[in-house]
């Protein structure tokens, strides 16, 4: 292991690494398909929930082609920051560390604004509408937050 951490740090950038990798593993579950120009691909939207392609189909609703470009991005640098979390328990990777949960942070503070904020049941569009939609609000600001919880405690381990 490259430094000591406390069992709950190790547990808990070990759930973040994993979850960073599947949650862009889940983006990327892309339909590829040849074209004349190369090929092109299409998200599967329908594909279990997953922040990332929700927020940007919410920011770009009209353009499907930059929305899907740009998922495909964001699912690279989860995937990369996953894995390089996991490697981290075993060699240094501090600069480049830093650069991808500093991303992260930034794409998860939008999720966190954009979804749980002024998303559909979010907190100024229907939280408090019901018991149901109230407890569904809490529940996946908590997961949000826990996020972003981590990826603080994992960079300031760094």
């Amino acid at each position: 292991m490259a430094r000591k951490v406390s069992l709950g740090v190790f547990f808990l950038q070990l759930a973040l690494a994993l979850f960073l990798l599947f949650s862009g593993l889940n983006a990327t579950s892309a339909v590829v398909k040849s074209d004349s120009f190369g090929f092109s691909a299409t998200i599967s939207r329908n594909f279990g929930d997953n922040e990332v392609v929700t927020i940007v189909d919410q920011l770009l609703p009209k353009n499907k082609s930059l929305a899907t470009f740009i998922i495909i991005i964001l699912a690279i640098v989860q995937i990369a920051c996953g894995a390089i979390l996991l490697l981290n328990f075993f060699i240094e990777t501090k600069q480049i560390t830093d650069i991808l949960l500093i991303i992260m942070l930034v794409v998860w503070a939008l999720i966190i604004i954009f979804l749980d904020i002024i998303g559909t049941g979010g907190l100024i569009n229907g939280a408090f509408k019901n018991y149901k939609t109230f407890v569904a609000f809490c529940k996946q600001l908590s997961q949000h937050l826990l996020v972003i919880g981590a990826i603080l405690l994992a960079f300031k381990n760094e």
